[in-house]
Formats: structure tokens, C-alpha cells, sequence
């Protein structure tokens, strides 16, 4: 909305305006979860807007969001034929179920009754439950009259639904909001709106960033100054990390930050337990850019952040003039230009709409260059999957045998371990009888790591009595460290299992989730154990799992420590 750019080319068949990422997050993860197995077949590629039967459907279908592992794509759709009994004309919010292809409508009231405005922008939380979208309907919640564009959140499971975008004591908005970015486990949703009475003392009369916590009803401005003031221009395209803390956007406000002096749209990160913001879009020695940065796309945990950008002085490389891919690491200020043509030099052509995996390695976005992939001659807009650990770059809005699209794709989402993208597309030779001559909504594959094992191996470190009380009590502590020695991360590490020689027991609550162990890192913990009165040696088989950036699961079952 706020990014003006146009883009056409010759020949094609739309214009677009550049819109907003999804959420997603780069290297240093840990999520709160533990992701399902692979939900769609490797190097498989289907067309997710369909009905529950997989018929193609009459309708344009638009804005994918994926799940952590996958298995659910949101979108929005004008197609009456998805579900049935979709009568009301209007552009509704679906979820796919890859899995089983289910496909089912959220923007409906709890009582199941489908939405009577247009509702737009899903996002879906990591595990597909809960999804945030926009909408002009007035009957999704009761008591909804202020007659304008909404957000909304939507758990899919209760049929609960909750207004967003109101002040925390209920009042309604009293202009629009759009733009919603949900949390990993759906508690909080960022938004923009031009709303002027969501929260005290809004009187800049512009776009502003909020943030809702659906459990407490809590609603905070990010886009403030140091000392909470109203920030002197627009703020918009949110995207929020996996607990909910970092809250990323762009901003044409000077002053937000000190020294911000260059006139441009910039990317900005808000700290929401501290308050602070900092500007991520300066290059690596923290100064000031002189081109427009736009549409940014936070890691889980708030430390990478992803964005388009025309500046060519951000970092070395750039194609002067012309929209390319940034990673910044807001710890060490460096700054890494993904969207480079299949030599590591400038690309021939705009790059834009960047969403980055939650572990970090792979960014997805959408490029106009002929020049990132060898064979690239369809002149058509492409998506393509970066790995940031590699730098390989593949096009993943091909067919299953590898044949590029025949016309626009874009809106990429990328999933947890950057498995599958969810993107829509114009083209009508992705998948077999695809005739309908819309904008569809597909699912493709994007890595294959699947040999790569993180190279875990257990150690104990200590064994000790805890304490007084826990010597009197026969519990035992004992240290661990967990290494990993190969070249690939390891994510959901998890300690499972139990002590099994002697009647020993593990008093720890098991499983114990350790998160994510980077390549050449290592993780320590301790457990607890019931040593009855007397025992001699005894030997644990409490063991590690994991997972590696692809999803792929392996378990490490010894050997086991022995004491």
C-alpha cells in the first residue's frame, strides 16, 4: 500500500503494485514448537487453490500464507466454488489442507456465517491454527459498525473470533486497518492502520504500526520515537517475529531515530518489551542509505531482517538503480545482497516481496531478472529460493519437470525449514489442467538437504548433587553438552527417553526442548535423576532428536552416558 513503485513490462499482462512480505526469520532460531513430518511430496509442486476435491475453481486466487511444515496455505480468493454455498460475491479467506485437501473458509462469523465485504491479506500462525486477515465485512463480529476495513483473527479450531484493530477499551477504529502479521503461536498480530483513536495521544494524522495481544486485549504503538512520541510521517507493512517481541516495518518518518536525515523510506525494528527502534536499513558501518527500502521480513527471533531496496550503497554489488534483496544482521550491522545474477554479480532486473525461512537459511522473493538462474527466457516474473549459507539460488516457480511458468508468479511464502513456498501465479502450465485463466495459488519444493544430518553427539560434562535437599533425596544432577559437528544446523533438538538400569528414573519433565544448535555450535542442559538408596553404576538411554533445515527428522540413540 505504502510502496508506490509500479512495476509493467512489455508485453505482459498486469501491472502490480509492490505490496508486503510475509513473515518468516533468518539463522538463529527457536521456535515453540515441534513441526509435523514433510506434509507434501519432495519435488512435488500442486495447486493449492482448489476445492476439497482438487477441482480447479473459477476465480482468481491471491496472498498465500504457509504454515511452519507446510501442510496449511491460507490465501485469499474471489471464486465462488471453492466451498460450498459461497454466495456472497466477495473475496473470502481459505485455508488449504495440503495433507488432506481439505479446503476450508475463515472469514466467517463463530456461527458460520460467511462474511458480507471483501476480506483480504491472511496470515497464518506456525502450526495453521489461527489466521489474521483484513476485512470490509461488518458481520464477522458482532456489534461491528464502524463501516470500514478491518483486522481480524480467526482460530479455526473454536470458530472464535476476535476485532483486532480496536482500542483497548473496545472502541472501533475509526479509519482503516490493514496488513496483519501474526505471532508463531497466533497470540499477537501487528497491523497498520490509519486509525487516530486505537490508542491515546495519536495525533501525527498518519498511517501508524500496532501491535495486539489477543489474549489480553493489550494494543501498543511501535511506530514512536525514543520517548513514545508521534512519529512525523507514515509507518506500514508490518512483520512480526516468532514471540511476538521484534516488530519490523518501513517508515518515511525522520524521526524515529536520530540522524535520520536522508528523506527516504526506511526499515525499522521495535524492541516491544524495551521500547527501543532501530533503523536496519544502513549499510555495515550503521550509516545512512540514499534510496528507498521497502517491505521488510523479520526472523523469529529478531535479529535478521530481510527487505527490497533501490539503494545502491547498502552493500557492494547492488544493480544501480534498480530493487534488490538485503539481509541485515541487526547484531553485527553487516549487510549481504541476496539477489545477485548466477555469478555473484548485479542482476539484470528488479527483485522484490521477500520472505525468509524460520531457521534462517533460505529467503524466497520475486525477481523480473533474466540473470539469477541460467535458462531464464520466459521475460515473466519468477520466484526464486536463496540459500544464505550457500548462496545457490533456484527457481521454484517451475513446473514438476522443471519447465519455467508461462506468465507472472509472485507473493512467495516460505515455510519453517524454507521445504515448500506458497506463491500465486498466472501461469497456466504448473500443473496439469490448469485452464481456468486465473491467478492460482501453488505449492512447490524448494531445497533438498535431505542428506544433510546434523552431526549431534552427546556428552555428560558433570554429575553432581544439586543441593542438600537433593542429596537427602537421592536426586541426582548430571550436566550435558550437545555438539554439532557437520556443516548444517540443527533444529527442534529435543531430549527424549528415560534412565533404564537400576530402577533409576529421570525426574526432569521429559521431552526437553533445546531448540536449534548451529553448525559448528553446541547446547548444554541438565537432568535430574531418582537414584534409589544404594545403587551402584547405571546406564541412561535418554537420547537426542532433531531436525535438519529441510524438517528432515533423526533420532541419536547412543551411545548412551553411563554413571
Amino acid at each position: 500500500m505504502f510502496s508506490s513503485i509500479s512495476r509493467g513490462k512489455s508485453g505482459g499482462s498486469r501491472k502490480k503494485a509492490l505490496l508486503r512480505a510475509t513473515p518468516a526469520a533468518l539463522i538463529g532460531l527457536f521456535l515453540i514448537l515441534i513441526i509435523s513430518s514433510t506434509a507434501v511430496g519432495t519435488g512435488v509442486l500442486m495447486r493449492a487453490s482448489t476445492d476439497s476435491a482438487g477441482g480447479q475453481v473459477e476465480g482468481s486466487s491471491n496472498y498465500p500464507s504457509i504454515s511452519a511444515d507446510g501442510r496449511y496455505v491460507a490465501f485469499n480468493s474471489d471464486a465462488a466454488d471453492i466451498v460450498y454455498d459461497d454466495i456472497n460475491g466477495v473475496r473470502d479467506i481459505f485455508i488449504k489442507d495440503t495433507r488432506t485437501g481439505a479446503t476450508t473458509m475463515v472469514s466467517t462469523n463463530q456461527a458460520g456465517v460467511i462474511g458480507n465485504g471483501h476480506s483480504y491479506r491472511p496470515s497464518i500462525s506456525a502450526d495453521g491454527r489461527y489466521v489474521a486477515f483484513d476485512s470490509a465485512a461488518s458481520n464477522l463480529v458482532a456489534g461491528d459498525n464502524n463501516g470500514i476495513h478491518d483486522v481480524f483473527w480467526k482460530d479455526t479450531q473454536t470458530g472464535d473470533v476476535v476485532l483486532v484493530s480496536v482500542a483497548e477499551d473496545g472502541t472501533q477504529g475509526n479509519n482503516g486497518s490493514y496488513y496483519p502479521s501474526i505471532s508463531a503461536d497466533g497470540r499477537y498480530v501487528a497491523f497498520h492502520s490509519h486509525a487516530s483513536n486505537l490508542v491515546p495521544d495519536d495525533m501525527n494524522g498518519v498511517t501508524d504500526v500496532f501491535v495486539k495481544d489477543t489474549r489480553t486485549g493489550a494494543l501498543t504503538r511501535v511506530s514512536v520515537t525514543a520517548s513514545g512520541g508521534n512519529g512525523d510521517n507514515w509507518s506500514g507493512d508490518p512483520s512480526i517475529s516468532a514471540d511476538g517481541r521484534y516488530v519490523a516495518f518501513d517508515s518515511t518518518a525522520a524521526n524515529l531515530v536520530q540522524y535520520d536525515t536522508n528523506a527516504k523510506l526506511d526499515i525499522f525494528v521495535n524492541d516491544t518489551s524495551t521500547g527501543v527502534t532501530i533503523r536496519v536499513s544502513t549499510n555495515s558501518a550503521a550509516g545512512q542509505v540514499y534510496g528507498h527500502s521497502y517491505e521488510p521480513s523479520i526472523s523469529a527471533d529478531g535479529r535478521y531482517v530481510v527487505f527490497h531496496s533501490r539503494a545502491d550503497d547498502l552493500a557492494p554489488g547492488g544493480s544501480p538503480g534498480t530493487l534488490d534483496i538485503f539481509l541485515k544482521d541487526t547484531q553485527t550491522g553487516s549487510v549481504t545482497l541476496l539477489s545477485t545474477d548466477f555469478e555473484g554479480g548485479p542482476s539484470d532486473n528488479d527483485s522484490w516481496r521477500a520472505s525468509v525461512s524460520a531457521t534462517g537459511r533460505y529467503v524466497a522473493y520475486t525477481s523480473y531478472a533474466t540473470d539469477i538462474v541460467p535458462g531464464d527466457t520466459n521475460r515473466d516474473e519468477d520466484v526464486f529460493v536463496t540459500d544464505a549459507l550457500t548462496g545457490n539460488t533456484t527457481r521454484v516457480s517451475t513446473n514438476a519437470s522443471g519447465a519455467q511458468g508461462n506468465d507472472d508468479s509472485d507473493y512467495a511464502s516460505i515455510s519453517q525449514y524454507g521445504f515448500y513456498v506458497a506463491y500465486e501465479s498466472e501461469a497456466w502450465n504448473l500443473v496439469p489442467g490448469d485452464t481456468n485463466g486465473r491467478d492460482d495459488v501453488f505449492v512447490a519444493t524448494a531445497a533438498d538437504c535431505s542428506g544433510e544430518k546434523p552431526g549431534l553427539s552427546l556428552s555428560k560434562t558433570n554429575v553432581r548433587w544439586g543441593s542438600y535437599a537433593d542429596y537427602q533425596n537421592q536426586l541426582l544432577t548430571v550436566d550435558y553438552r550437545i555438539s554439532n559437528s557437520l556443516a548444517t544446523a540443527a533444529v527442534d533438538v529435543t531430549i527424549v527417553g528415560s534412565a533404564s538400569t537400576n530402577s533409576v528414573t529421570v525426574a526432569t519433565p521429559l521431552p526437553l526442548q533445546l531448540g536449534y544448535i548451529t553448525i559448528g555450535g553446541n547446547a548444554t542442559y541438565s537432568l535430574k535423576y531418582n537414584t534409589p538408596p544404594g545403587v551402584g553404576a547405571f546406564t541412561t538411554n535418554t537420547y537426542v532428536t532433531a531436525r535438519n533445515s529441510c524438517g528432515n527428522f533423526y533420532e541419536y540413540p547412543g551411545p548412551y552416558p553411563s554413571f
